[in-house]
């Protein structure tokens, strides 16, 4: 139930939207012993009031002095979700990243559909993206090392980074479940040009 108030414990009067966030988590033993489980975000998904998958789609709902409202109600429409899967390699040598983030973003950059980390394989895996046309970027490619420090007895898991690779912006259209994309990243502008004066 949602209810507006004059006072703090509410809503102010004015138009509102709800959303909701639909995430998928794997969970991966850690590097340390103690560790145990770390989850690792396989992509995430906004909903928002009208079953609207974008934000600019979403019907907001006009919420008066005193008034409750119910029956907001947030449908997934989950035969029009599909996944887009693959793996990240370094465009110059073609080995598997094993660290970075992607997101899918609509066409003009203003609204993120879909965020997801690239595991430790090098792999992707976005699940949940509505139909449509969208742009795929790649941020913060890197190869990490993981390292276990000890310290006063107890372990910790820490994560190096060995090599920083250049984003990458992709177009990409989603009518069905896309499972195989292989996606090059390049290297960083500073580090290309670099080794070009070399």
């Amino acid at each position: 139930m949602i209810s507006a108030a004059t006072a703090s414990g509410g809503l102010r009067d004015g138009e509102y939207v709800v959303d909701t966030a639909l995430v998928h988590l794997d969970l991966v033993p850690g590097a340390a012993p103690g560790d145990g489980l770390l989850s690792l975000m396989r992509s995430s998904l906004m909903i928002y009031s009208g079953d609207a998958t974008r934000k600019s789609d979403a019907v907001p709902f006009k919420l008066g002095v005193g008034e409750e409202r119910t029956g907001e109600d947030i449908t997934i429409p989950l035969s029009k979700l599909h996944s887009i899967g693959g793996v990240v390699a370094a465009a110059r040598d073609g080995h598997a990243i094993n660290g970075g983030d992607l997101n899918v973003t609509t066409t003009d950059g203003n609204e993120t559909i879909g965020i997801a980390e690239i595991a430790s394989d090098g792999s992707f895996h976005l699940d949940s993206v509505p139909e449509g046309t969208y742009t795929l970027r790649i941020l913060n490619a890197r190869d990490t090392q993981s390292l276990i420090l000890t310290v006063s007895g107890n372990s910790y898991s820490s994560e190096k980074t060995i090599h920083q690779y250049g984003e990458l912006e992709q177009p990409i259209k989603v009518e069905g479940d896309i499972p195989n994309l292989v996606l090059a990243v390049p290297e960083q502008k500073k580090q290309a040009a670099n080794a070009a004066s070399q």
